[in-house]
């Protein structure tokens, strides 16, 4: 990285992990952001499609983006080593398989101006198929208070990549944290409950896509059993009694192709998006028509889509314009279609 560049505000940090069929949008939509001063942290974790070479393509288009190699390291020694090269005053986390909306930046920075007790902001977030299909918009406590208690209870907090910090609090308490890999998140927001305000916008400033390789639908068992621990130890440090009972059993949620499917299409058909759920509908049609819960699904769709037809009550979902009017792609798609005719 060179010396002679200024110094930005914010230092957007980016793990990156097989993740070349979404890293277009995902740059993309930093690129895009309308306000500009940032730099890009991109952390190749030794992935083995193209990821890499479209990152070392963008960063050839855009001074701001500098791309870091590593052997595999894992999503907290990513983090820590992006921290470590971080220049910004504040660290603004993304991933990339997600999109940023426009206005995040400018929204956040704005917020932590008018709060300077605030030490991270989050925000609402629009759930998205992989194809990046509106599934359901997460809602978020928007509160200190609130927002801490849902940790106290080992749920919640911030959408990790939705969140700007600011960088002198993240390095107060230590950065992230190994032994909590998985649900390093969750271990930073309640250390960082604990020096500042923690907050989230009602605004929706990312779409947050789901598959059924995500952490929680992979790794679920595991970090309900970290979870358990940090809220011993967060107890303990705090010095405060932990009620019982505590948690309920964890229940292992089934996470084949078509159990994730129905997952989405009930979501999105609650959230009104019927477009993505009879898009889901189809496929699974196709792929098990004769299952029980595929005609559940067709049955649900079906009367959701006849109640609307009728209701003069329905309320609309939230309307986002679609990544490819939110988002100028051009460029960052002809990087990747020369990389992979390269390939």
């Amino acid at each position: 990285m060179s010396q002679n560049l200024p110094v930005p505000t914010i230092s957007t940090v980016m793990p990156v992990r097989n993740a070349d069929r979404y890293l277009g949008a995902a740059v993309g939509s930093i690129l895009a952001q309308t306000f500009d001063d940032f730099e890009l942290l991109a952390v190749d974790d030794g992935s083995t499609d193209n990821s890499l070479r479209l990152l070392q393509a963008f960063a050839a288009e855009d001074e701001r983006i500098h791309v870091i190699s590593l052997a595999p390291t894992g999503i907290v020694g990513t983090l820590n080593v992006a921290l470590a090269m971080a220049r910004g005053k504040f660290i603004a986390r993304m991933d990339a398989d997600d999109i940023a909306f426009p206005e995040r930046f400018m929204r956040q920075i704005a917020y932590l101006a008018e709060h300077p007790g605030c030490v991270a902001v989050g925000s609402a977030t629009l759930h998205v198929d992989p194809d990046g299909d509106p599934i359901h918009v997460e809602r978020w406590p928007e509160t200190h208070d609130a927002i801490d208690a849902q940790l106290m209870r080992g749920r919640g907090g911030l959408a990790h990549p939705a969140a700007m910090i600011r960088a002198n609090a993240l390095r107060h308490v230590g950065g992230y944290r190994i032994q909590y890999q998985w649900v390093e998140d969750m271990d930073l927001w309640m250390r960082l409950a604990e020096i500042g305000q923690l907050a989230n916008l009602s605004e929706v400033l990312l779409a947050y896509r789901l598959h059924n390789q995500s952490i929680c639908s992979t790794r679920g068992e595991e970090q309900y059993r970290l979870v358990g621990t940090l809220l011993n130890e967060t107890y303990a440090r705090r010095q405060l009694h932990q009620p019982v009972p505590r948690r309920p059993s964890y229940r292992k949620r089934t996470t084949t192709h078509l159990a994730v499917r129905h997952r989405w299409i009930r979501m999105a058909t609650r959230a009104g998006y019927i477009k993505t759920a009879v898009k889901h509908t189809r496929q699974v049609v196709r792929q098990q028509p004769l299952s029980p819960s595929t005609w559940l699904s067709v049955g649900r769709v079906s009367l959701t889509k006849i109640g609307h037809m009728f209701s003069c009550v329905y309320t609309k979902p939230v309307e986002l314009a679609p990544v490819s009017q939110v988002i100028p792609l051009a460029r960052i798609d002809d990087h990747e279609r020369r990389q992979r005719d390269a390939a």
